[in-house]
């Protein structure tokens, strides 16, 4: 690593490897909240899908004919991310080194949280596509977890978040977003007199918002 690369240069650089491969998803549990509603029923057919990300430029929702192979190099890009921490604490100031490390940290403890938690969705429930996939679901979650441990264990000084955010409160949240867009949708539709009657919400608008609200997936790169 060279010493005239800037912070967010490093940065980009590892939270890159940290995100390319990746397992995604949107829980279960988190169709109890949407069935509440039944003009939010729409959205139920979204619930338990796993999107991968395997670069910058390809992603796909999983299905049982997908090959995540790709997924078992991530332990690797992790560990370069490691070296370059340990660089860059020699090569920055106190100062910038602490706002890298804490900013890249508060990332992995994101996707720490939400690989664990789908790793415990393939124990509650009984679905052949995340059966079938629980090999790769559960190194992902370990890989990630040893990861997070390692930069605390390197670099006491960062912080040790821990989510605990609840899947309830994030479908809650949610919700309340789309009855919110409704709203503001339904006052358009009442300015106009003759207007044919739209979906509520449509399948790239859910994608959209699920990947950048919920888990933190810039789709301006896709």
């Amino acid at each position: 690593m060279k010493t005239e690369n800037t912070t967010n240069a490093i940065f980009d650089k590892l939270f890159e490897r940290l995100l390319y491969p990746m397992l995604v998803y949107l829980p279960k549990g988190a169709g109890e909240v949407f069935k509440q509603s039944e003009e939010f029923q729409v959205l139920d057919k979204f619930v338990g899908f796993m999107l991968a990300i395997e670069n910058k430029s390809y992603n796909f929702i999983v299905t049982e004919q997908s090959n995540l192979l790709f997924l078992i190099g991530k332990s690797k890009l992790l560990e370069s991310n490691m070296f370059d921490l340990l660089d860059a604490k020699e090569n920055l100031s106190n100062e910038q080194f602490h706002f890298l490390a804490n900013k890249y940290k508060s990332h992995v403890d994101s996707w720490v949280y939400i690989t664990q938690e789908l790793k415990k969705d393939i124990v509650k429930v009984n679905d052949d596509l995340f059966i079938k996939n629980k090999g790769y679901i559960e190194h992902q979650a370990i890989n990630l977890e040893q990861h997070q441990m390692t930069i605390e264990n390197h670099f006491p000084s960062v912080d040790k978040t821990r989510h605990n955010i609840g899947l309830e409160h994030l479908s809650a949240k949610i919700l309340e977003y789309e009855k919110s867009k409704q709203t503001k949708n339904q006052q358009k539709v009442n300015k106009k007199t003759t207007i044919k009657k739209q979906p509520l919400i449509s399948n790239k608008e859910v994608d959209n918002y699920l990947l950048e609200k919920v888990f933190g997936v810039n789709v301006q790169d896709f």
